[in-house]
């Protein structure tokens, strides 16, 4: 099977047409605020994920103050994409892509049924289960059953990123390509954009930071004026944008 092709700075692509819909961008505690973010999944919104900021920001051409600072410049905007870290502390990680398949749902009600009194672990992650091996189990049931929409990073990779989260091209590649679930006009339509915004090649934006932990966290997806980083391992303890998207949103058809 021939190599696949890495991302190139001058790459081709087809422009895409960029679907306008609907967001809300709930600022605060994570924890504090999701009871509010709950409401609103009620009431038709869902959970947005990184494809669904990144489609927002592309269309986004001309935004207005407020627009700009939740979908440009805020860089704690977190995302519907959990990321779990092996229980065990092997180092092993691996993010959900998406959150609307139906093998998913146990994490997807875990994080929404959050509030300000839920109990995080020592890495302000949220405990998939009382005991590690509980948890241990379930990370490994997710891992084999939530195949092709998970992206999995090995104990190795998750240390080179950490100490250079612009490090193995051909990796980052892969997890947007994850994160745009298989779109890949869209993938480089948004790389393309923020090579455009930041007069810089993709060797310095797009990083990927995987943060220290096990159990689950969310994706903090970075500002474009900051290169447009993600880092897959946001404290639930932090304060942040909860990001959704509502009706009219593109989604995969869940199983």
């Amino acid at each position: 099977m021939p190599e696949k092709e890495q991302v190139k700075n001058d790459m081709d692509f087809t422009p895409i047409t960029v679907p306008t819909y609907n967001f809300i961008a709930i600022y605060g505690s994570i924890r504090g605020r999701m009871p509010d973010f709950k409401k609103a999944i009620e009431q038709g919104y869902r959970i947005g994920n990184y494809r669904d900021l990144a489609l927002n920001r592309m269309e986004k051409h001309n935004p207005d103050e407020n627009d700009r600072k939740n979908l440009n410049d805020n860089y704690f905007t977190l995302v519907g994409n959990p990321t779990l870290g092996d229980p065990m502390e092997s180092g092993e990680q691996f993010i959900i892509n998406d959150l609307e398949q139906k093998v998913f749902e146990p994490i997807k009600l875990q994080l929404l049924n959050m509030n300000s009194s839920t109990k995080l672990n020592g890495s302000w992650a949220l405990p998939l289960a009382p005991s590690k091996e509980q948890a241990k189990d379930i990370y490994e049931q997710i891992k084999t059953n939530g195949m092709p929409y998970i992206t999995i990073l090995s104990p190795q990779q998750v240390s080179e990123l950490r100490n250079d989260a612009y490090s193995i091209p051909g990796v980052r590649e892969n997890m947007l390509e994850g994160f745009f679930q298989g779109n890949i006009s869209e993938m480089r339509e948004y790389i393309h954009h923020v090579q455009t915004l930041k007069e810089i090649g993709f060797e310095k934006i797009l990083g990927y930071y995987p943060g220290k932990f096990t159990d689950t966290r969310l994706v903090w997806a970075g500002s474009v004026g900051d290169s447009a980083d993600a880092y897959c391992g946001g404290s639930l303890n932090s304060i942040g944008r909860l990001f959704g998207v509502g009706a009219g949103a593109p989604t995969t058809k869940p199983n």
